[in-house]
């Protein structure tokens, strides 16, 4: 790795969605779809993610943009393993050596693996594997996150105190997207008062919905995932300048978009000082007890 300082006098950022992009990984997401389909249409980075990055590539660019830490995202579609558990354990690996550059959260899917299976391997992340949260992508999973099929994986997460991430909006694959309306969660979070909730990718087109819910509960708050700053809806900027100060957090979806393009564009949007290192970092660190 080469000798690479981060941006000086800037605030410290950490990345709420990296995915583990090594080479092994690059892997098909769904059956019809391989990533490069989805990195090439929609976010131009074929190349990051039809070779992959290795980890110390992956640590050397963070270094470069400023991004001091940053959450592993390891989940079933970038697994090269018919056994999920054996990516998942990769993942911890890689927390386990660089514990001052990540932590994990790890994919279920309780339609997939079923309900109580889901609900045992989200244990089995959390107590033996250190995992930081539990991520849901309803889009794959096919059942919206208000679906009775999520409840115990819920249950287990108000009881261990880890949050849940849930996909919101359109997504980039060709799966379907109503699962992913974020009104869902707004039930949610009624029955689960307890549960910590981190809504992910912006919820475009309903955006507005997204900034009502995290104005009604106390317990919710959204990553910018896949989304370059520059390109975040008014509204929603705006809200992280205001009363969404400490509910949101940054986050690139990095190889999809880069460290380098998102913490500067990030570091441009119109906020004061309390607003950006709550955003670029001190919401992450209390969401995910870090």
């Amino acid at each position: 790795m080469s000798d690479v300082s981060a941006p000086t006098n800037a605030t410290p950022i950490i990345d709420a969605w990296i995915n583990p992009n090594v080479p092994t990984a690059a892997r098909v997401w769904h059956e019809q779809e391989h990533p490069s389909d989805v990195a090439a249409r929609v976010f131009d980075a074929t190349e990051r993610i039809g070779t992959g990055v290795s980890i110390e590539e992956t640590i050397e660019q963070m270094a470069a943009a400023g991004v001091d830490r940053g959450v592993l995202s390891s989940m079933k579609e970038y697994s090269p393993y018919p056994d999920v558990l054996r990516f998942h354990e990769l993942v911890a690996g890689v927390v386990a050596e660089h514990p001052d550059r990540f932590i994990a959260a790890g994919g279920v899917d309780p339609v997939r693996d079923g309900v109580m299976g889901a609900v045992r391997m989200a244990r089995r992340l959390i107590e033996e594997l250190d995992f930081r949260a539990i991520k849901l992508m309803p889009s794959i999973v096919g059942r919206p996150p208000n679906d009775a099929t999520y409840y115990p994986l819920y249950s287990l997460c108000c009881e261990l105190d880890v949050p849940v991430t849930i996909n919101v909006g359109f997504p980039g694959p060709r799966t379907p997207a109503e699962p992913q309306r974020p009104l869902h969660i707004d039930e949610v979070c009624r029955t689960f008062p307890e549960l910590k909730v981190v809504m992910t990718h912006l919820g475009w087109p309903w955006h507005l919905e997204v900034i009502a819910l995290l104005l009604k509960y106390e317990q919710l708050f959204l990553m910018t995932s896949a989304w370059a700053p520059k390109h975040y809806p008014s509204e929603l900027v705006r809200h992280i300048a205001t009363r969404g100060r400490g509910r949101v957090m940054f986050a690139t979806d990095y190889p999809l978009l880069s460290f380098e393009r998102c913490a500067s564009e990030a570091r441009a949007l119109p906020l004061e000082d309390e607003a950006m290192a709550a955003f670029l970092h001190g919401t992450a660190t209390e969401v995910f007890a870090w």
